[in-house]
């Protein structure tokens, strides 16, 4: 597990109803009841998920199947987490709402910073 110092956590012992209502729209996520900050993204990381979204975008325009997500955009499964990508096929819209995926995207896309491979590589790919 990543440490807390690394994680950047804000608040502690938050229910899912006030991080919704309070930090979901500042790029934060919520693990077990702590609100993680997000670091802001590097030129190098907005130029990599800019590539691979517009690759999947022009993919999605040649064979409609599905939607693509970028963040800020939450998908809940144990925590709520914002992917950088994320495809939800046609067959699995049902788990869109308004500001969520609710469960598995199809594909997510994770461009991993230097300030983000442990929890990247560790916390989050545990948790699928």
């Amino acid at each position: 597990m990543v440490s807390l110092i690394q994680q950047n956590i804000i608040a502690e012992d938050v229910s899912i109803e006030d991080y919704l209502a309070k930090y979901a729209a500042e790029f934060c996520e919520w693990v077990d009841g702590r609100v993680i900050k997000l670091a802001p993204i590097s030129v190098q990381h907005g130029s990599a998920k800019r590539f691979v979204a517009t690759w999947l975008a022009i993919f999605l325009e040649l064979n409609p199947i599905g939607k693509l997500i970028e963040a800020p955009f939450l998908m809940h499964l144990q925590h709520y987490r914002e992917p950088d990508i994320q495809m939800i096929l046609d067959e699995h819209r049902n788990r869109l709402t308004r500001t969520q995926v609710e469960g598995a995207a199809d594909l997510v896309v994770e461009v991993v910073s230097e300030e983000s491979t442990s929890r990247d590589y560790g916390d989050k790919f545990a948790e699928l």
